[in-house]
């Protein structure tokens, strides 16, 4: 836990928690499940089955992988902030709270 104030943050307490679980499938699979969009899914022995699809405002997002494993790091960006960025205003001042995804072997 932590308090900010820097630019492009908005001013409060930052608190990161982390959970780990294990899934029957490859990091490949779990990362392109993720990395595509976001899903309520049920598994159903060995082959994930999509329940729902889970529609958000706009997202800010930004992904790598390789053998080692994949990283998947997002944002909810409001349309405003996209609009003010896309005039060529300062972008400085849009507030982003990034959100992620680490996916190992």
């Amino acid at each position: 836990m932590r308090k900010t104030c820097e630019p492009g943050q908005p001013t409060g307490v930052v608190l990161c928690a982390v959970s780990t679980t294990w899934l029957p499938f490859s990091h490949l699979q779990v990362f392109n499940l993720l990395h595509d969009q976001l899903h309520q899914v049920m598994f159903n022995g060995n082959s994930p089955h999509e329940v729902a699809h889970i529609a958000i405002e706009l997202m800010l997002q930004e992904s790598c992988i390789d053998n080692s494993g994949s990283l998947i790091v997002y944002s909810s960006v409001g349309v405003d902030s996209i609009q003010h960025a896309t005039n060529g205003e300062d972008p400085s001042t849009i507030l982003i709270l990034p959100l992620g995804f680490s996916v190992v072997p």
